[in-house]
């Protein structure tokens, strides 16, 4: 039996509580960056969406950077890490993923009734008593923070994020309580079918690449059928 007065620096537990609050500090810093930026001026969703983007490749260029000047032995691990994978994450990884993640989630959950007020509008979410600016930010440090530790983990995996929403919605409706659950669960259910296709049919083809030959043309049939006939139809 495991003596249970091990400490967790033992047991690899404290590493990866290290990883973790690098995680969320440095997912801060383009939030805020995005923050200040956005309140400068009556920014719309479609400007918050490009300053995003420009705040991706300057972080990108950063990335590019370390690449460059490391190690060989270095430069594999980030190459490694930049594809995306879970299979590397043993249980000390789980045991500081979960609760994180889950405290992450009941606050957003918690969150999910102003999340519907504000989908109407600003103005009629500030007539029904409900702050969109504050909302949005609580909204956006969370989803940084979650986004964070996912991945610093399994790394960069693309397009779960994209396509998972967009079926939860067509499954459950846009209510906010029923598509935050649902897309999680989705998620990990798409995350866990690509590993076992990355494992058993691609002979170890990155995750990454799997989910990103699955969620291209899915994303891009939602993104037809939105600008054809809409959600509703």
């Amino acid at each position: 039996t495991i003596n249970l007065v091990l400490g967790i620096s033992i047991i690899g537990m404290k590493n990866d509580a290290g990883i973790i609050a690098n995680a969320l500090l440095f997912s801060m810093i383009p939030c805020i960056l995005m923050l200040l930026l956005s309140i400068r001026g009556k920014t719309t969703s479609t400007q918050l969406i490009l300053i995003g983007i420009g705040v991706m490749y300057l972080f990108s260029a950063f990335t590019m950077m370390l690449k460059y000047n490391a190690e060989p032995e270095i430069l594999n691990q980030i190459y490694a890490w930049s594809v995306g994978s879970v299979s590397k994450i043993g249980w000390t990884g789980v045991y500081c993923l979960l609760p994180t993640t889950l405290i992450l989630f009941i606050l957003l959950y918690i969150l999910s009734p102003k999340i519907d007020v504000i989908a109407i509008g600003d103005n009629m979410s500030q007539s029904l008593g409900v702050d969109p600016v504050k909302t949005r930010l609580l909204c956006m440090v969370i989803i940084s923070a979650c986004t964070a530790i996912a991945v610093s983990f399994s790394g960069s995996i693309g397009f779960v994020g994209l396509v998972i929403p967009h079926v939860s919605r067509l499954l459950v409706g846009s209510k906010s309580r029923l598509l935050i659950p649902c897309s999680a669960v989705l998620g990990a259910f798409l995350l866990i079918g690509a590993e076992v296709v990355a494992r058993v049919l691609a002979n170890g083809m990155p995750v990454g690449a799997i989910t990103a030959m699955i969620g291209a043309p899915v994303f891009l049939y939602f993104l037809f059928k939105i600008r054809t006939n809409g959600w509703g139809k």
